[in-house]
């Protein structure tokens, strides 16, 4: 019974994308786990491997927008994508409770019920580490099995950034190797949107963006699914900023 309260997690996940995960293909990297203990060469192996199977999990996660009425290649095609995204961010809103709990609306109906599993949490953070929106199992999962959702969250991360290079071609998906371990980024060893030049202000005149989109996601996702007023708009945000200008970009910047 203690136990049960504690987890936060849907005892069961229900809803349409609930049953979509069930036969939802994992996407397993070839040095899966914390990009933190992988080295260069095996995070270019990943990049390499997620690449080649690019058009492969776009149909993925095609095929499951369109079940909730969202048109990828209309988002695709769209000389402005911002009704895209808007649709985007809605859903996520709308359905990504049903896979990870959704604590804003347990702390608006029962306060006293959540008010106590905030505390036993507190004191057991075990707990917390084995949730599907826990960072720490996000960063050490193969995105298979019961960690199925984080596959989709892949694919989606790759389908938004095909919108944003249908913009700006000269956006593309790399690394940024000029992140240490040390310094704790969730751009390390990751596959990051690259391509657009921002003006430094420091010592160079010029630097190369590099936006991990899906740890931004992982983390709009554990937001919706704990706060009273859930919103997905931070990636998308980001990426209208990277579509047209540094100015725009700045502004979310400031803003966030």
């Amino acid at each position: 019974m203690l136990e049960r309260l504690m987890h936060r997690d849907p005892h069961k996940p229900r809803g349409l994308l609930a049953g979509l995960l069930e036969s939802y293909p994992a996407y397993v990297a070839p040095f899966p786990g914390d990009p933190a203990k992988i080295t260069e060469e095996q995070a270019r192996a990943n990049l390499d491997a997620l690449l080649a199977q690019k058009q492969a999990r776009l149909a993925l996660i095609r095929a499951v927008l369109a079940r909730f009425d969202i048109d990828f290649d209309a988002g695709l095609a769209a000389i402005e994508p911002d009704s895209f995204f808007k649709q985007i961010d809605r859903w996520a809103v709308a359905t990504w409770p049903d896979i990870g709990g959704n604590d804003g609306q347990e702390r608006l109906q029962h306060e006293l019920r959540w008010l106590v599993r905030q505390r036993l949490r507190s004191a057991f953070p075990a707990v917390a580490d084995q949730e599907l929106i826990s960072l720490k199992r996000w960063r050490s999962s193969d995105r298979a099995g019961a960690d199925i959702f984080y596959s989709l969250l892949l694919d989606l991360s790759l389908a938004l950034g095909e919108v944003a290079m249908r913009r700006r071609p000269e956006i593309y998906w790399g690394l940024d190797l000029t992140i240490r371990a040390e310094d704790d980024r969730a751009e390390y060893h990751v596959p990051v949107l690259r391509g657009v030049r921002v003006p430094d202000s420091k010592d160079d005149p010029s630097c190369e963006e590099a936006y991990a989109l899906e740890p931004a996601l992982f983390l709009s996702f554990a937001d919706i699914c704990t706060t009273v007023t859930p919103d997905m708009c931070e990636p998308t945000r980001y990426l209208r900023g990277m579509i047209s200008d540094y100015a725009a970009l700045r502004r979310h910047a400031t803003r966030s």
